[in-house]
């Protein structure tokens, strides 16, 4: 037997036991190549381990808040953000944690009263033509509280084990549920295989995670490489047609303004006036596309992190709450010094936040956190990350290769010039950065700035240190 990785909330952990043959399932879920047959082990694995499953609702209520209303619903989100939660530290992995037999047979017993309850709610559902895979997901999450008391590293008196509000009420519903004997021996048969032993399982399940983050990354930034290539050939463009457009776009507007002072007919001013006001609208344009081929110069300063994003958060407040929208800093740290840009950097923090927030629209939750991590491929290389997650209609494929683009906005025409994220990509690249994507249609947005925490001192000095 091994274990998940812990799961921590208000000041208590709890880690819970990953069976081997849930174990190897899932291992063997990961190295399938079709998405749809990827989901549907998965979904079988979490239909015979209420602990698995439990751990899953548990990990998408802090990783992005949902109403699971089946086990294909869980399973499709642990499919999609696998590599994002099942990941363990070194710590976790470097302590071999022996089970006691009387713990494994309190597991065991769990297991069978919880696969029992499953069993016996999802007949009574197809009996009463209710929906059965919600209330077999309840019946496989019954016995959650006791789970939660059981594998609860640092339990105390004085503190509550929360569950999300959804199970709560759901749990609370069925809790007058009588058991039955009819079910009893094909649970007794699902328990005897979530307790059994596999020799060879090893962390095996861990190794492939790392692998598969590894390749991930290293994906991720060869994808990252085209992208700077394309927009810096992109700059390259920009700068020169934005000097020859200019010009004539100043001659016009001059022209103008000139024929404005002498004419005394209303048609014909209001002509004029329009000519003179696209004019200055066609430069507002230029300007910001020679914003994005010739960003201004870093000018750092040393400041605190978790400062300016608190600050960042309290001045879109009022629009988050305008739409009813949950803005929360979710970071772990209380501090952290930084030498960057302070404006710049707000700037594209606070990009990325309106960004979440024009995406949501109404409702929904926008969550802002700033982390310490290293390169899963190079692991001398130490970064700072913010990152800003909503859980919003997600970004389509076609859409988020052009995310970074001048002019391009995947919002309806007439919504912006389609600057804001492109002048993000600008700032972070500034300092030595780079700002990625994550995103699945129906499962939210993930951005993510990586600030490195060591650069080698540019022309202009360093762009970011970390203190």
């Amino acid at each position: 037997m091994n274990w998940l990785p812990i799961l921590t909330n208000q000041g208590l952990s709890w880690r819970f036991p990953l069976s081997d043959s849930s174990h190897a399932a899932i291992v063997d879920a990961l190295l399938t190549d079709q998405a749809n047959q990827r989901v549907a082990k998965i979904k079988s694995t979490l239909d015979d381990d209420p602990v698995l499953t439990l751990w899953s609702v548990l990990s998408a209520n802090q990783h992005n808040p949902i109403v699971f209303r089946s086990t294909v619903e869980v399973a499709e989100w642990l499919t999609v953000f696998a590599l994002d939660v099942l990941h363990w530290t070194d710590e976790e992995l470097s302590v071999a944690i022996e089970v006691p037999p009387t713990s494994i047979d309190q597991f065991s017993k769990l297991i069978e009263r919880g696969l029992h309850r499953s069993l016996l709610l999802a007949s009574l559902a197809r009996a009463s033509q209710r929906a059965p895979e919600s209330v077999f997901l309840i019946g496989l999450l019954h016995l959650s509280h006791e789970w939660m008391r059981c594998c609860c590293v640092n339990k105390s008196d004085d503190k509550e084990i929360l569950l999300p509000d959804w199970l709560s009420e759901a749990l609370s519903d069925v809790d007058q549920l009588k058991e039955s004997e009819d079910y009893r021996l094909q649970s007794q048969d699902l328990a005897q295989r979530w307790s059994m032993s596999i020799p060879s399982i090893g962390f095996s399940l861990p190794l492939l995670i790392r692998k598969l983050a590894r390749l991930k990354e290293l994906e991720s930034d060869f994808q990252y490489n085209l992208q700077r290539e394309k927009l810096g050939a992109m700059k390259e463009l920009a700068y020169g047609a934005s000097h020859e457009v200019n010009n004539p776009l100043a001659n016009i507007s001059t022209r103008a303004q000139t024929l404005l002072r002498d004419e005394t007919d209303p048609v014909r001013r209001r002509k004029l006036t329009t000519i003179n006001d696209q004019a200055f609208r066609a430069h507002e344009m230029i300007s910001n596309l020679m914003h994005f081929a010739r960003p201004p110069r870093v000018r750092s300063e040393t400041m605190d992190l978790i400062g300016l994003i608190n600050e960042t958060i309290a001045e879109l407040e009022d629009e988050a709450k305008s739409q009813n929208t949950e803005l929360i800093d979710a970071s772990q740290t209380r501090a952290l010094n930084l030498s960057a840009d302070r404006s710049q950097l707000k700037t594209a923090i606070g990009t990325l936040i309106t960004n979440s927030l024009e995406a949501l629209r109404s409702g929904g939750r926008v969550e802002v956190s700033v982390r310490e991590s290293a390169s899963q491929v190079a692991i001398d290389k130490k970064y700072i990350e913010i990152t800003v997650v909503d859980n919003g209609p997600g970004i389509a494929d076609d859409v988020k290769r052009h995310i970074f683009d001048p002019f391009y906005s995947g919002r309806e025409a007439g919504r912006g010039l389609g600057f804001g994220l492109c002048r993000c990509w600008s700032i972070v690249e500034q300092h030595g950065g780079r700002i990625d994507v994550q995103s699945q249609p129906g499962h939210g947005a993930k951005f993510i700035i990586r600030l490195p925490s060591h650069l080698p001192m540019a022309a202009n000095g360093p762009a970011v240190a970390i203190n």
